[in-house]
């Protein structure tokens, strides 16, 4: 995806994509903090984020050495729903090694490093509360109810549960699955 001749003006600061937000008309509501802490998540992936005329791009650090290759596919919506599923990740990560620790010091610091996460993850959430995808989330919840309902009225509850914990796992909403 290219983004044509179109000139990008990178955010680096947390004031830059509150402002965008603003200028936009952007209904989603964030702090500097906030902010920052998404500008830190994208950072710490290689990733950068820059507008121009209206429009959030992603710009990948790491594709080409030296050079940033902007994605123009890409909104504020993006942003915090890729920036909650790095942290679920690392969340993920962080526990497995803190249950598998070296000693107690090495259990201390990924103890505490969970726990960090684990706070991002709170603000995160509430971030990801506004967005689009929040929406489609609690549709496909409420299709999944009805539907497990209209199972378990016709064949009982192994099968519906069986088919529930199936149908869960399909990737959801445009392939975004939480």
């Amino acid at each position: 995806m290219g983004t044509g001749d179109v000139s990008i003006t990178e955010i680096r600061q947390p004031e830059e994509l509150l402002a965008f937000i603003k200028d936009n008309e952007i209904s989603i509501v964030m702090t500097d903090k906030e902010a920052e802490m998404l500008l830190g998540y994208m950072e710490g992936h290689d990733y950068v984020v820059g507008f121009a005329e209206g429009r959030l791009y992603r710009g990948d650090l790491d594709d080409v050495p030296g050079e940033i290759v902007w994605d123009d596919d890409f909104s504020v919506d993006d942003l915090i729903d890729t920036v909650c599923e790095w942290n679920y990740e690392l969340i993920l990560d962080m526990d497995a090694e803190r249950q598998n620790p070296k000693d107690m010091v090495d259990f201390s610091n990924k103890q505490s490093k969970y726990e960090s996460l684990k706070q991002e993850e709170a603000v995160l959430d509430k971030l990801f509360d506004q967005t689009k995808y929040r929406a489609g989330i609690e549709k496909l919840a409420e299709e999944l109810a009805n539907q497990f309902i209209q199972n378990l009225n016709q064949k009982g509850l192994d099968s519906s549960a069986k088919q529930l914990v199936s149908d869960i796992r399909q990737p959801a909403i445009s392939g975004k699955a939480r």
